[in-house]
């Protein structure tokens, strides 16, 4: 499987610390929009040996360019879409906007929230740390999000 990463999960786990266990324990594709703004805020966030900076797709996708997404949304979803023809893909993404231009472009997605409570499940973390770094996110995490999602989650840990 391929992950491909948006600028938003990337620094909302670096914010609160939790990228070294919440992404994926896999290589995790970076479009160069994408990169320079996750740069622009925390550059340090890209010095973990996952992620890898990767040429856009050949082609935008007009079914993306129909959603309206900034350009780093745009060109992830189209990336995603023209790898998904070797191999099954997971966009990683935090903006409600993109995340339901996936759902209608049948990509597969999951966010800041879902990566730390998979991480939970899978064992890289402890449920009192996945606890406090969901609650961790609106705040230091500076993810636009529910408190009541966030304490969903928490009980279903």
């Amino acid at each position: 499987m391929i992950v491909v990463a948006d600028a938003g999960p990337l620094l909302h786990l670096f914010w609160i610390g939790a990228s070294e266990w919440a992404l994926p324990p896999q290589d995790i594709h970076i479009v160069q929009e994408v990169w320079d703004e996750v740069y622009r805020h925390a550059p340090e966030a890209l010095q973990d040996a996952r992620l890898w900076r990767v040429s856009a797709a050949t082609t935008m996708s007009p079914t993306v360019v129909a959603q309206n997404l900034d350009l780093g949304e745009a060109v992830t979803l189209s990336y995603a879409l023209e790898r998904r023809q070797q191999e099954p893909v997971l966009v990683l993404c935090d903006e409600t906007a993109a995340r339901q231009a996936c759902r209608v472009l049948s990509l597969p997605v999951t966010g800041s929230v879902g990566l730390i409570a998979e991480a939970c499940r899978a064992g890289r973390v402890d449920r009192q740390t996945a606890t406090g770094a969901l609650r961790d996110l609106p705040g230091r995490g500076r993810l636009h999000v529910r408190v009541e999602l966030i304490e969903a989650v928490i009980a279903a840990l």
